[in-house]
């Protein structure tokens, strides 16, 4: 009954029908009334089991209320379990394991030990049979291990392996082991590409060059991309132009370098064109590789996804491309890799055109001012003075606990000691006046609120006082719900750009003053004897009007009677 209470039978006869049914029927015990004596024992004996089964029966409830709070917990997490029959190599595993490599655990039938094998890479094999051994021997309590397994759909995916012995023979050996399998394939991915990123920034930072800076980029691709063949192309003039591409065949390297950009030029001639990623899956039959699936084929390239990376002012800079021997389409963790890929080869592109132009600013001053007077002299050695490339620093921004990360170079940018820690977010505000201050803490709140990343320029104070500009940059890190974890960048010093270009416009204001200033004629032709600069003081300028000149030839813009005069000098000046 609900209140468990002990059922005892008296009967007045042996074997009656009644009582022998109610003792079928559950009853705990049988007394006949003219023996009642053992009554008063019965019922306390009954009433003790009676105790017993209720408490068993509530220990069994509690029981199936853990199993199944386990269970449910199981599946919430998404936990693989596996259970091992050492001695014959039987595996039981539930869905969830194999669900995390694409298959259904039909479809992995007959299942033993042999299957956990043949799906492990070869090199995590070796490295979790070592893990395996150690734990045998009792040398570790508990079997640990992260590993990379070979999922349907052909790519790898990291699992974090666990597990312990649960039974031993009397001489030690294992008998039976169950554990767990525990996806942290985002995890190390997103690990891999942070690696990468740092790496290359440093060296972005470090100011080292281009090509080994690319050469770097591809090969930490490739080590993301599974089978992946990765290069870079660079953009110029309409062409695209061997970047980096370290394990592509060298035959097919050149044959592909100075290709067109154009719509059907392959993967990187049509992604540059088009100005989007293109993917081609199989090389043998897309129509973007009609004209040059023999030149890929040749060298046993299958298929090929381009993206362009793009410039801020929205020219392409080059191509970045995975090529691959079997027929392949990229699944979503690849394609966060190329967007990595690609934000980093604009920077390190971008930061090399912006050093040569540096350079060719650097190179036309020295020119102008070798032309100048010696007056002049003094301040071209000031303004080549100014112009030296900027110093790039890396940053990052925990947004939970507001915590910065600096390189090297940002301590310099700001004067302060590298030696030092980086100072918290709330005094990094005092390095800004008070509406870069508060743009700022805009441009970082909308990062981080509504994922927006951000290119501009600040104006900052150095620790020692003083005032310059800085370019920054950053992009932002989200977790699997897109809440923004981490912001991360660069910041890179253009004070001295912004001061050239300054003195640049003041010396050249007093150039033109100084040229107005002279009573004469003054003009410069090209090399078909056309004006191209015509410049004229008051006392002569009634004999032609200047921008009636530009574009003529000599005895097209002067008056007649001046042209005979003159002739000779045409291209003396």
């Amino acid at each position: 009954s609900q209140l468990h209470l002990p059922f005892i039978v008296v009967s007045g006869t042996i074997g009656e029908t009644s009582a022998v049914e109610l003792m079928k029927a559950g009853a705990h015990d049988y007394l006949m009334k003219n023996n009642l004596t053992r009554l008063p024992e019965a019922v306390r004996r009954e009433l003790r089991e009676a105790k017993v089964r209720l408490e068993r029966q509530q220990a069994e409830a509690i029981l199936d209320q853990t199993k199944e709070r386990l269970q449910l917990a199981l599946e919430g997490s998404g936990i693989g379990l596996w259970d091992w029959s050492i001695p014959t190599g039987v595996v039981t595993l539930n869905d969830r394991w194999a669900e995390m490599i694409g298959y259904s655990l039909l479809e992995l039938e007959p299942i033993s030990i042999q299957t956990w094998r043949h799906y492990t890479h070869p090199d995590d094999l070796q490295k979790a049979t070592v893990a395996l051994e150690q734990h045998f021997c009792k040398v570790t309590q508990v079997y640990e291990c992260e590993l990379r397994m070979h999922h349907k759909l052909g790519m790898w995916v990291w699992v974090l392996a666990r597990g312990k012995v649960v039974e031993w023979d009397a001489a030690g050996t294992p008998l039976r082991m169950t554990g767990t399998h525990l996806d942290i394939n985002d995890r190390k991915q997103a690990e891999l590409r942070l690696a990468l990123q740092h790496s290359v920034l440093e060296r972005i930072a470090r100011a080292q060059p281009l090509p080994e800076i690319l050469d770097l980029l591809v090969r930490g691709a490739e080590e993301q991309f599974e089978g992946g063949l990765c290069s870079v192309l660079l953009c110029d003039q309409g062409k695209l132009h061997h970047g980096a591409a370290p394990h592509l065949p060298a035959a097919y390297n050149q044959a592909v370098n100075g290709i067109s950009i154009g719509e059907g030029v392959g993967s990187c001639g049509t992604a540059a064109f088009r100005q989007e990623p293109v993917i081609v899956s199989d090389i043998a039959t897309d129509p973007l590789w009609q004209d040059y699936r023999h030149i890929a084929l040749a060298h046993d390239l299958r298929s090929c996804w381009s993206v362009p990376v793009i410039a801020s002012d929205g020219s392409v800079l080059a191509t970045f491309a995975v090529y691959h021997q079997t027929i392949h389409t990229p699944q979503p963790q690849e394609l966060d890799v190329i967007t990595l890929v690609v934000n980093i080869a604009k920077i390190a592109i971008e930061r090399e055109q912006a050093t040569q132009a540096l350079e060719q600013l650097n190179r036309e001053l020295e020119d102008r001012v070798l032309q100048r007077t010696t007056a002049l002299q003094q301040s071209e050695a000031s303004l080549r003075e100014a112009q030296q490339v900027a110093h790039l620093g890396s940053w990052e921004l925990d947004v939970q606990t507001r915590q910065i990360t600096w390189s090297a170079e940002v301590f310099n940018i700001f004067r302060l000691n590298p030696s030092h820690s980086e100072p918290s977010y709330e005094a990094l505000l005092h390095y800004f006046p008070p509406d870069e201050r508060v743009r700022f803490n805009r441009l970082i709140d909308r990062a981080i609120h509504d994922a927006e990343p951000y290119t501009t320029d600040f104006q900052i104070i150095r620790a020692d006082g003083s005032r310059g500009d800085i370019f920054a940059k950053a992009q932002l890190v989200q977790d699997a719900s897109g809440k923004v974890t981490r912001l991360f960048g660069i910041a890179m010093d253009i004070s001295d750009r912004k001061a050239i270009q300054e003195a640049l416009q003041r010396s050249e204001e007093r150039a033109r003053a100084t040229l107005l200033a002279l009573p004469d004629l003054v003009f410069r032709v090209n090399r078909e004897g056309q004006y191209v600069d015509f410049l004229t003081s008051p006392q002569v300028g009634n004999l032609v009007a200047p921008d009636q000149a530009l574009g003529k030839r000599f005895h097209e813009a002067l008056p007649s009677n001046l042209v005979g005069n003159h002739a000779e000098q045409q291209f003396a000046v």
